[in-house]
């Protein structure tokens, strides 16, 4: 049997610091005198857009994909967008397979640009559909969005090899 671990951070965290691979994580921070050091200042973040597709594009995605084939698309791509961005933020995704069995998570840290803070900052999830070591069961697969912890957003996509679905439902 083989151990597949994922680490996320704390979504309660304020404190982050790079480890030795400079990736941030939470940190908890005790000084002298045993006690916990909090940052207290209040972080802002709006998530302006959503969209699935099949690709990874910074162009606006005007409609979602729902329905993917394992044969023809390479991945499931999830795009969101947020402003209103100050501090740190936690973006997490969970991929759930079509029997409800989690398949992948994946996390990202979300920071505002300084150099352009009224611009819309985005970030990708994506699962990829060729990976010969995982199975890709057929039906509709649901990913979890989460933001500092909190659950944010649930949406459902097709996966399967069937081509009559494809032609009966037009996706």
């Amino acid at each position: 049997m083989s151990v597949n671990y994922r680490y996320l951070n704390d979504p309660m965290a304020n404190l982050y610091l790079p480890n030795e691979s400079d990736e941030l994580w939470s940190t908890i921070i005790i000084n002298d005198l045993d006690q916990r050091l909090y940052n207290n200042e209040q972080y802002t973040v709006h998530i302006e857009s959503y969209a699935v597709s099949g690709m990874i594009t910074p162009a606006p995605i005007s409609n979602d994909k729902k329905g993917f084939h394992l044969s023809s698309d390479k991945m499931v791509v999830v795009r969101l967008g947020f402003t209103n961005l100050s501090g740190l933020h936690a973006v997490t995704a969970l991929w759930f397979d079509a029997r409800g069995v989690l398949h992948d998570a994946a996390e990202n840290m979300l920071c505002a640009d300084e150099g352009s803070p009224d611009k819309p900052v985005f970030i990708w999830f994506w699962l990829p559909l060729n990976d010969a070591q995982r199975d890709y069961p057929e039906g509709v697969w649901t990913i979890k969005l989460f933001l500092d912890g909190s659950y944010v957003l649930e949406d459902q996509v097709t996966i399967t090899n069937a081509i009559a679905f494809f032609h009966r439902t037009g996706v």
